[in-house]
This record gives structure tokens, sequence and C-alpha cells, in this order.
């Protein structure tokens, strides 16, 4: 029970549960009230609101109050049948909990100083060092300031790569593709070639690192066979550089994938991947459930983002693209940040023994540039004879390696048809290509294999 005192009475305030009771003194006893009988609602330890231009913590509960005094902040308890908020008006105001920010708006009438709601859980439930981290980005003091002398003398630490030409240390990459083209077993092979120290496609690891994917839209039981892929190709990774979250495995703890865009789950997040290097979101759609054309769904998880790049760690996006497939989907401001971005562009077509089949392409990159970032087109390629799939990849201009891609099935086309007997004529004439093209496919087959029984047709 504490007292609390206005002009011309003196009232005392007990909590029990989280209700509330007034106490009035009548000669020597306390004698209990209403809370409409209390003209001013009070404040908690109000001998705190001695100086000015403080921030205010406006807590549920007298417990986070008390937290926060014990840190020393300013700190006391409101509620919404509070009416006199004068001895605050010289006092940024910040309240905690679920509080209602429009009502709080409406309550204070814009006669004090800005303030913000934390959506954050029970004070009383987070460390020490964690709370002051967080409430101090509200604090009015003003931010510490680096001169230019300081800082062309300061010995930073240069950012290393992690995966060759596209990951660097504390970056943030984004890979958009079509729904259906192949993103998923693209992303894998990188995070492979991460943890095992092993090249993937164009890209090369730099040191083994430690990964962990947030997987929200695979089966267990797919997201196991496409690892065995990589485990036939690359060989298997040491426990614990490959971790991965997926639905299924979190529903067997009665757990549920944590969102972005949850306050609470960020630091779900963050707590799991705090001895990691790499954190993966597959795919940002389902890892945020926010309106994804609005900026301002983006905007605190793109700030919660780059707080966890300044300490080190890397962030890879995978995301859709727009219905053109030329863009990411959602709002532009999710490129503002973006250190690497690339694009999958779907190749038609293909060759037959190819599944997935993309361009791939570099719309953003802040530290690689030049030939380096050209595109190139990736095949997933099986083997029927050896039951195998494996990837490659050519350096070619999208519009050469169309044309190489449709050279390849004309070549097999007319090598089956000589074997079968036709003539050069009736083969130009069935493929409908010109007499220049057929010698020039003809000259090539020559070039790659032994014409053996059928060589007398050419």
């Amino acid at each position: 029970m504490y007292q609390y005192s206005t002009a011309d009475k003196t009232y005392y305030v007990n909590r029990v549960n989280n209700e509330i009771f007034f106490y009035a003194p009548i000669g020597d006893e306390l004698a209990s009230i209403t809370v409409p009988a209390v003209s001013t609602f009070p404040l908690y330890k109000p001998e705190q609101f001695k100086l000015d231009n403080s921030a205010v913590f406006c807590c549920e509960s007298e417990a986070e109050a008390d937290r926060l005094i014990e840190l020393g902040y300013v700190a006391t308890t409101f509620c919404h049948a509070m009416t006199d908020w004068k001895p605050l008006e010289k006092h940024r105001i910040i309240f905690t909990g679920d509080t209602n920010r429009q009502a709080m708006e409406t309550l204070l009438g814009g006669k004090y100083k800005a303030f913000a709601l934390l959506d954050t859980t029970s004070i009383s439930l987070v460390p020490d060092d964690e709370l002051k981290a967080f409430v101090e980005r509200y604090r009015p003091d003003s931010l510490p300031c680096v001169c230019l002398l300081d800082l062309e003398q300061a010995a930073y630490k240069e950012p290393k790569m992690i995966l060759d030409l596209i990951l660097r240390e504390g970056s943030i990459m984004m890979l958009a593709a079509p729904p259906g083209i192949g993103k998923t077993w693209l992303m894998l092979g990188m995070v492979h070639a991460i943890a095992g120290d092993s090249e993937f496609l164009r890209w090369k690891s730099q040191n083994r690192r430690r990964v962990v994917v947030f997987d929200y839209e695979l089966r267990a039981w797919d997201l196991q066979q496409r690892n065995r892929h990589y485990i036939n190709e690359q060989g298997y990774i040491p426990k614990d550089y490959l971790r991965f979250v997926n639905r299924e495995q979190l529903l067997q703890s009665n757990r549920k994938m944590p969102k972005l865009s949850d306050p609470w789950d960020r630091e779900v997040i963050y707590n799991t991947i705090r001895d990691s290097d790499v954190a993966v979101f597959d795919t940002l759609s389902r890892a945020s459930m926010e309106d994804e054309v609005k900026v301002e769904g983006w905007k605190p998880i793109e700030d919660y983002l780059l707080d966890v790049c300044a300490e080190g760690k890397s962030i890879v996006l995978i995301h859709h693209t727009n219905a053109g497939g030329l863009k990411q989907r959602g709002t532009s401001a999710h490129e503002d940040s973006l250190e690497t971005n690339i694009l999958l562009e779907k190749i038609e077509d293909k060759p037959p023994n190819a599944g997935a089949a993309f361009m791939v392409k570099y719309p953003k990159t802040r530290a690689v540039f030049g030939e380096k970032v050209d595109p190139f087109a990736a095949y997933l390629i099986h083997d029927a004879e050896q039951n195998k799939s494996f990837w490659r990849y050519d350096t070619l201009r999208a519009e050469e390696i169309r044309k190489q891609d449709e050279d390849d099935v004309l070549k097999d086309q007319i090598k089956k048809m000589l074997k079968d007997g036709f003539s050069g004529r009736e083969i130009q004439k069935m493929l409908k290509i010109g007499y220049d093209k057929y010698a020039k496919l003809i000259k090539s087959i020559k070039n790659e294999c032994a014409l053996g029984q059928f060589i007398k047709k050419l």
C-alpha cells in the first residue's frame, strides 16, 4: 500500500492480484472508497517526478514499475480512469504493455510530450541487460556522435565474405523468384556451401559458418529429402553448423513458427540465432504475415534485422516476385537495406533433363561489381542412368543461353532422325529449319561425337 496526497486530501492505494483498492482516512481508520470518489488517479511513487525532461515509463503493474525504478529509470503506474496527468507534463511519457495507442492519444489530448508504446511482454520476465538495451531506445538523451577525425583513425573491422560474391558479414540478402521455380532448392545449396565450407554454382564459401534456417513452407519429409541431395553431393556438415526450425517439428512441442512482425517473437528468433552467423527466412511472406504492399508493416521488421546485422550476423530473406516476375513482391522499401538482391527468372526452353532452370540476376549489389555479377543460367539436371541430380551453370548471356538450349534440342532430334533413316532434306522440312542452320548443326554434331553408322546421311 502507498500514500497519495492532493492539495486537500490524502488517499491510500493497494493492489491485490491486479485489483486496485482505494482507501480514505476517517478518524483513526481507513475506509474503503470507490474509484469515482477519487477525482484524480493516484500516481505510483510521485516523489520521482522532480526532474524535468526525463522519460517516465507508465506501467500496468507496480511490480513492473519497481523493476524499472531499480534499474535507475523513472516509472509509475496508470489506468484508463486516470484524469490528472499534470505531474507528468514536463516528461516524455512512455506506456508499456498492450495499451491502445489511439485511446491514449485521445486521453492526453496532445498536451504532453511525444510518447511511445512498448509492445512487449511482462517487464519482470526480461533479463536486466536486455531490458536496459530495450528501454534505452526510448530515452530522450542526445545520441553519441563520432567526429570525422576519429572516424578516419578508428580501426574498424572489415566485413568478411561468407559466400563469395553475394553474402558478407552483417548484411541482408534477398533472393526473390516466382512460385515453384526452385528458390528453396537454390537456398539449400547456398546454406550447405556456407555451413560445409564448400562451393555451390559460382559461389564459394569463405570459412565455415553456423546457419539457422527458418523454414515456414516445406513438410519435414520434403525438407529431409532435399537436404539428402546436398549431403550426397557435398558430404555431411559438422553437427550444429546447419540447423532448421520447421513447422512440423515445432508442433510436436506445441510451439508455433515465430513471426518477424511480432515483437516478442523477434526476441525468440534472436535467442535462437544468438550463437549463429547466418539466419535464413523462407519465405518472407510467411515469416512476417504483414501487408507486403504497405511500408508501415515492413519498417519495424527492417529495424530489427538491421539491429541483428549490427552484431555481425547476416540475414537471407527468401521472397516471391510480383505477378510480372520482374521484381520482388510488395513495397519497394524491401530493397532499401539490402546489400545483395538476387532475382531468378524462369528459363522456358530448358533442356529436357532439367528440373529447375532459371537465370540468376543481380538487380542490386554493394560489395561486388563488374563481370562478377553478370547474369548466369542455372540448371538442376537429372541423370536418369545414375538416378541422381546435379547443378550446372552457364555464364553466357541470356539470349546466347536460350539459343544454345534450342540448338541442343535440335541436335538431339537430328541425330535421332538420321539414325531412323531420314534424309537431310526431310529433316530440314520436318524441323522447319533452313539449309544453313542445318549445316551448322551437323558440323557441331561432327565435332561432338563419332557419327558412325549414319555418317553417309550427312
